[in-house]
């Protein structure tokens, strides 16, 4: 979030995806805390104007969500 901030946008999505990956491999794709990842990292791509993707990470996250309930 610090590059983000600092407006440093590709490297800010260079370490969401970093930190997804890792996520993704110790909590399992379906995790609670992946969805959290996705949906803070749907926002950087909304700010930089890649609404589309933005869209898919929130719609992956909205159905980790849903699993869980």
């Amino acid at each position: 979030m610090l590059y983000e901030k600092l407006g440093r946008m590709d490297d800010a999505e260079s370490f969401y995806r970093r930190a997804l990956a890792i996520l993704e491999k110790r909590e399992g794709p379906d995790h609670p805390h992946v969805a959290a990842a996705l949906f803070n990292y749907a926002a950087l791509l909304r700010k930089m104007k890649r609404k589309g993707e933005a869209r898919r990470m929130e719609d992956r996250a909205r159905s980790i969500m849903a699993s869980v309930r």
